[in-house]
Order: C-alpha cells, then sequence, then structure tokens
C-alpha cells in the first residue's frame, strides 16, 4: 500500500510573497496586492460570522440571515473574476432586515460603543472588518471596476450588523453604550 500524500495543502508557490488570484491561475500577484486584501478581508469577515452564527441562539432571526450573508460573502469573493453574483436585490434584503430590526429598537440616543453583550459584541466586530472590507472594495473598484452592487452591499453590511447588535443586546436585556453627540 502506498502511503503518498496525493493532495497536498501546501505548495510552497506563495513562499516568495506571490499567489494567485482564484479566478486566475495564470497571473502571480503580490500577496499584499489590493484584490489579496479584500479577498483576505471577506474570507476574515466570513470565519468571524461563523463565530457570531455558533454564539446566536437557536431562536434567533439572525440564524438564517448570518447564514445567507456567509454565503454571500463567499459570492462577493468570486466577484473579483469580474462576474458578480450580487446585485441590488441582495442589498434590497438587507434593508429589510436592518428595517425589521429598527423598528423593534428604541431612537438610538447617541454613538453607539462596541460591546454589551458577548454575542452583541461579535456582531459589532462583524462591522469593523465589513467597513475594512467596504474600504478595500472601494479601492480595488477605482483600479479594476469592482461591481458598484458589491459597494452598496457592503457598505449596507456595516449597518446590519450595527442594528444586530443592538438588537441582541435588547434581546438580553443590556443597554446600549452610547456617547451623546456633541452640540
Amino acid at each position: 500500500m502506498n502511503n503518498a500524500v496525493k493532495h497536498s495543502l501546501y505548495t510552497g508557490n506563495g513562499d516568495t510573497g506571490l499567489t494567485k488570484l482564484p479566478t486566475d491561475a495564470k497571473a502571480n500577484v503580490a500577496k499584499d496586492d489590493t484584490a489579496i486584501e479584500f479577498l483576505g478581508t471577506i474570507e476574515e469577515l466570513n470565519a468571524y460570522l461563523g463565530l457570531l452564527k455558533a454564539k446566536l441562539t437557536l431562536d434567533s432571526p439572525a440564524l438564517g440571515e448570518v447564514a445567507t450573508i456567509q454565503r454571500q460573502l463567499f459570492d462577493i469573493g468570486m466577484s473579483i473574476s469580474g462576474d458578480s453574483l450580487l446585485d441590488d436585490s441582495h442589498t434590497r434584503q438587507l434593508e429589510q432586515w436592518i428595517d425589521g430590526k429598527l423598528a423593534l429598537l428604541p431612537e438610538q440616543q447617541g454613538a453607539i460603543l462596541p460591546g454589551g453583550d458577548k454575542t452583541a459584541a461579535h456582531a459589532h466586530v462583524c462591522r469593523a472588518i465589513s467597513r475594512r472590507a467596504e474600504r478595500f472594495a472601494v479601492a480595488l473598484h477605482r483600479q479594476s471596476n469592482l461591481e458598484p452592487a458589491i459597494l452598496a452591499y457592503l457598505n449596507r453590511l456595516s449597518d446590519y450588523f450595527l442594528v444586530l447588535a443592538r438588537r441582541i443586546n435588547q434581546r438580553q436585556g443590556v443597554c446600549d453604550n452610547t456617547i451623546a453627540h456633541a452640540t
């Protein structure tokens, strides 16, 4: 019996700081290229969403929403090829989820500091990562015309995580930690 490894996780190809885009196996790009930074941030957000999903209670309506967002983030990662699987309907879906949660929340009394319930704190981290993904998406859009629908989606996604964090805190009986707006 041959014990040789048929497939290896590592190739050593990236040891020089170069890698290939998942959509173009021929072209080498630097690992700090904007497209790679964008993909890495989307991957990081998706991984953190897995943690958030593990923290959500089974009765949370957000459980299905977060699972949907994970699939959509995977689709965004594939958008580097120029064929976006996202369109305006995905942003409208986020807006519906945001509006549904906002209808259950008291009016925001100032800037929200991240924290509160542990699960809400995870949603705040997702918000920060989604904002970083959006910044890379803007840079990538300037370089290669990333689909505008992706920019809108990522912009709305950070709003979704803010409202989700507030709703989780509310469900757990934890008040938002706010800073009053300066006048």
